[in-house]
């Protein structure tokens, strides 16, 4: 029999899980390791939601009618989705940032190499950078090579090292949104996240439809 002393040790339990830091030791975890979860076996899982990013995926105001279980699918769905996809989406932003370095201290003599042996290819590239990134683009390939014209006109001819720095921080930027930023109010910066409203549904038991919103943190 569970008594009043009992419940407030599960209570105060809880309180402890959500309050420690987001990495618990791994003996904790089990088979689950949460800085790589997509290799991890599948049973230890279940071990996800004591990493509180993990417990925290999802973010709701309803409450689920009695029996229906919707919520749980939901926050199951959200929390192995946070703990599978994020390490992932960590990883790429590493990799990017590595690649924007190499860029950044590679890429002028590439470009080089690239206009000696093939100036069309080498015109094309920049401008589809100036286009693209650099906001150049215009309606039509006339206007694009006004504009592009305009701006020079203004500020001196594009070079290889403005092309390489807009490329990289791109990258850069993409990097750091997808680790980094801090999407939600008052939750730790650990990357992008979308959020989803759910569509109309009916509870089962009382067979009464309405709309509820749900909020689902999924990275990237």
């Amino acid at each position: 029999m569970t008594t009043n002393r009992g419940i407030e040790r599960l209570v105060d339990d809880r309180a402890n899980l959500l309050a420690s830091p987001t990495r618990h030791a791994q003996k904790y975890l089990g088979l689950y390791n949460d800085a790589d979860a997509a290799n991890s076996r599948e049973a230890a899982l279940r071990n996800h939601l004591m990493v509180r990013r993990n417990y925290e995926a999802l973010v709701s105001g309803d409450g689920a009618c009695a029996g229906c279980g919707e919520k749980s699918v939901l926050r199951a769905a959200a929390s192995v989705t946070e703990a599978y996809m994020r390490p992932i989406y960590h990883k790429k932003a590493d990799r990017l940032r590595g690649k924007a370095t190499r860029l950044e201290n590679e890429g002028t003599s590439k470009l080089e190499t690239l206009r000696q042996r093939d100036p069309v290819q080498y015109q094309l590239f920049v401008r589809a950078v100036a286009h693209i990134i650099m906001g150049l683009g215009g309606e039509n390939s006339e206007d694009t090579s006004k504009r592009i014209a305009e701006y020079e006109a203004k500020h001196g001819k594009l070079t290889d090292e403005q092309i390489v720095n807009n490329i990289a921080a791109v990258m850069r930027q993409d990097a750091f949104n997808h680790k980094d930023l801090q999407a939600i109010d008052g939750r730790q910066a650990n990357g992008m996240s979308v959020m989803i409203m759910g569509a109309s549904t009916v509870a089962t038991p009382c067979m009464v439809p309405r709309r509820r919103p749900i909020l689902i943190r999924i990275p990237g």
